[in-house]
């Protein structure tokens, strides 16, 4: 238990994607895609009580590409979006962030990362990746 009496433990599924990850319930009772987004989830609720940031949004949807329409109804083209894990704003920063957990950069993550950071960000918005992603593995090699 924490200080203000909150639990801090999460609930874990048994369902897994294909990336082996599991939908998990973090303290506040979200539901996300993985362990490493539900205890993000829990370290910025955390930093919002802190005053750290302020106006945390979980899933919020960015439009990268708007729906289509061409000559038939089979050749409609419908939306392209990308759904960050997390908004806020970063009171050190001065910031609006769009932050993305991952454990595991697809192909499709990155070109949508790469719309998101040329439609969205500039003085104002900044994107960044938290968890696993990005993280050079510091092991020793096995001979």
């Amino acid at each position: 238990m924490s200080e203000n009496g909150k639990e801090f433990n999460i609930m874990i599924t048994t369902a897994e994607n294909k990336l082996h990850a599991r939908k998990t319930f973090c303290a506040q009772g979200h539901l996300h895609d993985s362990k490493l987004e539900a205890l993000r989830c829990n370290e910025l609720n955390l930093l919002a009580a802190a005053g750290r940031i302020k106006d945390l949004r979980i899933q919020e949807a960015y439009l990268l590409i708007p729906p289509m329409k061409y000559g038939g109804p089979t050749e409609n083209e419908r939306k392209c979006e990308y759904i960050a894990d997390f908004v806020y704003f970063d009171n050190d920063l001065e910031k609006t962030v769009i932050e993305d957990s991952k454990g595991h950069r697809t192909p499709e993550y990155i070109i949508k990362r790469k719309l998101v950071k040329q439609l969205y960000c500039n003085e104002d918005t900044v994107f960044i990746e938290s968890g696993r992603a990005g993280k050079k593995k510091t092991g020793r090699r096995k001979k």
